[in-house]
């Protein structure tokens, strides 16, 4: 099985965390916010989540988009750090270039499988 990236795996952690916190499955939680049932499950197989994910997440748990990729970014390495920054400048871009990213990001990610 493939090794899940660390900022996934901070992902998987924070919602498994949140979840827990309203009483509920991580299952649910995904399924109740929106982005769907499998959404651990696109994450260990290495797919990044889109902006669109993260801001769903966020609202149903009711905390800063931050939270969802973890309680925070201290001790762990440049590479991390440099992700999160990158995540959070595609978080403050309108929509329609959020989802222009993600499409272009899916459209490489396609290339890389091949």
């Amino acid at each position: 099985m493939r090794e899940v990236n660390p900022l996934n795996e901070e992902i998987i952690e924070s919602v498994s965390a949140l979840s827990a916190k309203m009483g509920e499955k991580p299952t649910t939680s995904m399924r109740k916010s929106g982005v769907g049932k499998d959404f651990f499950i696109a994450l260990r197989r290495g797919s990044y989540p889109s902006a669109e994910k993260i801001k769903k997440l966020a609202d149903y748990f009711g905390v800063p988009t931050d939270r969802i990729f973890g309680t925070s970014a201290n001790g762990q390495d440049a590479a991390y750090n440099e992700a999160l920054v990158m995540v959070r400048r595609i978080m403050a871009l309108p929509e329609d270039v959020q989802a222009q990213v993600d499409t272009y990001v899916s459209f490489q990610e396609s290339l890389q499988k091949k």
